[in-house]
């Protein structure tokens, strides 16, 4: 375990291996991948609307925008937090991708002309190529301000009114405006060349400018590095970790060894065992496939609690044919609607955090048929058949199925490790684990800096009595009594003599968490005692 550095409680599972446990919100996601457009770091985005104002839509590259939609589809009367990381191809620390430009002039001082207004896409990418810049009399009718209009595909987009280059106007001033935090531009940033004439002289010429270019994706070369990324220079995975919660985490679309084993490691080291990642299938995979990729190739099969795979991809109805094609649906990987699920299931179950996102009870709303399916179904996907499931299931593989008549779900809740009784081997315990986790850090923040005594232990274990009884009253462990459904110890026997002498707290937290229905062993007879019974004379 790290050394103790700055004053802080620590939460441990007792056979996890698991330090330095953070606050967490069963909500908050991480999504790493290719987007159209946007900023790089770990951004928040609560909406679709959201998503599209600050990455773009829908491309044929973008697997983040697929995932997003089907994360807030499947989300049900969830809120979940979404943290998008966007990836491209960089060249050590540095990315290959770049934005588009166009110099705007002005009319000049006599005859001479300038550069004025340099005109970027707001965000790295090709997307900017797509744009011209009109600028045109302000609609105000003065003579030193101009009206500009974003036209992307020869469609207006935006449109900025009465425009100066004075940059003593703190309401009209250009870079003020189009720059704006907030309620600035969503396609593009401009740059006063700050030319030393009036601000008359300074007004960019009417008319309509060329393309923007040189906007460039960053996808050239993209490899898994990319995806993995640089603890120090905090891009790829590590872009999260300037987030204070991260409960699951995805990288849709990237279904590699690589990747899927750096996401292993990012879970349990870097984020303490406190994040889950739901990992993908690559496209056309048979359960054969899956099995030795799952067991062999990857080596993922027993490794880490903190990994659930699901399997095949499912088909969702085509939400662009622009960018898909004219077909009815489209396969997506499954990560997106699985991350939604689990944020529906936690807000809308009695049992929160701790319910599993499995079974009929809680169908996956968006899928309409699995990959190499045709949109009429006339040949099922294997998974459809039991003999199928019994390769991939047994491999804590957890398949997507549709039985004969009923919804699609999700037939499985496993965590790539079978593990002990004292671990937490489900989704659904990995995620409640991780609840009680971050309501136990911060709830024991009261007893920082007291006295290390028995009126402080007490005072600890009643915080997190009181926390739990709730979770216990909504069946969240085996029992509804207290005294059998978990266990808090802050005892001297845990915290002897030496233990406070080093300034510590210890702590043991057990819980008797549910046990999930898996397999049915139902007995079916003749049995006529109770008639016989009844008409005996």
């Amino acid at each position: 375990m790290a050394s103790d550095l700055s004053s802080e409680m620590k939460v441990r599972f007792s056979s996890g291996g698991i330090p330095n446990i953070a606050a967490r919100n069963a909500h908050v996601i991480g999504i790493a991948g290719v987007t159209e457009r946007g900023p790089f770091g770990a951004r928040l985005v609560s909406s679709w609307a959201e998503y599209l104002k600050t990455y773009g839509g829908f491309t044929a590259n973008a697997d983040v925008a697929l995932a997003v939609w089907n994360c807030f589809a499947e989300r049900g009367d969830a809120s979940p937090e979404l943290y998008i990381n966007r990836i491209v191809h960089r060249n050590g620390d540095v990315a290959a991708s770049a934005a588009a430009t166009v110099m705007l002039r002005s009319g000049g001082v006599g005859t001479f002309l300038f550069d004025t207004l340099k005109v970027d896409g707001k965000t790295h990418g090709s997307y900017a190529n797509s744009i011209k810049i009109r600028v045109a009399d302000a609609t105000n009718g003065e003579a030193a301000c101009f009206d500009l209009k974003v036209e992307l595909s020869g469609v207006v987009v935006e449109h900025w009114k009465n425009l100066t280059m004075d940059s003593t106007d703190a309401v009209s001033y250009v870079e003020t405006v189009i720059n704006h935090a907030t309620a600035g531009s969503d396609y593009i940033a401009v740059t006063d060349q700050d030319v030393l004439v009036a601000a008359l002289q300074k007004r960019p010429v009417n008319g309509l400018s060329a393309y923007m270019a040189s906007g460039d994706d960053g996808l050239s070369g993209l490899v898994d590095l990319d995806y993995t990324g640089s603890k120090t220079a905090g891009i790829g995975l590590y872009a999260f970790d300037a987030l204070q919660t991260l409960d699951i985490l995805i990288v849709p679309g990237r279904a590699t060894t690589t990747v899927q084993n750096a996401l292993v490691t990012y879970c349990e080291t870097d984020w303490g065992g406190q994040t889950l990642a739901i990992l993908d299938p690559a496209a056309s995979q048979t359960a054969a496939q899956m099995v030795t990729y799952w067991v062999t190739t990857a080596s993922l099969y027993g490794l880490s609690f903190k990994i659930a795979m699901y399997w095949p991809r499912p088909r969702i109805t085509n939400p662009d044919p622009v960018t898909f094609g004219t077909g009815l649906s489209i396969s997506v990987p499954p990560s997106g609607l699985l991350a939604g699920l689990c944020a529906r299931v936690a807000a809308e179950s009695p049992k929160g955090k701790f319910t599993q996102p499995a079974g009929i009870s809680w169908p996956l709303r968006s899928v309409v048929g699995f990959e190499g399916e045709d949109d009429e179904r006339k040949q099922p996907h294997a998974v459809c058949q039991k003999t199928t499931r019994n390769l991939v299931f047994p491999k804590r593989i957890n398949p997507l199925r549709k039985d004969k008549v009923g919804p699609y779900y999700v037939d499985g809740e496993l965590t790539a490790k079978r593990g002990t009784s004292k671990d937490f081997a489900t989704v659904g315990e990995q995620l409640g684990a991780q609840y009680v986790a971050k309501e136990v850090e911060q709830g024991l923040d009261i007893v920082r800096h007291m006295d290390n005594d028995e009126v402080t232990r007490e005072q600890a274990r009643q915080v997190v009595d009181m926390f739990l009884r709730p979770q216990c009253a909504a069946g969240c462990f085996k029992s509804k009594d207290p005294a059998t459904a978990y266990v808090v110890d802050f005892g001297a026997g845990l915290n002897t003599p030496d233990v406070v002498r080093q300034n510590k707290l210890k702590g043991y937290i057990g819980l008797a968490t549910n046990d999930p229905i898996l397999y049915g062993d139902i007995e079916i007879a003749k049995d006529t005692r109770a008639y016989d019974a009844s008409v005996a004379p």
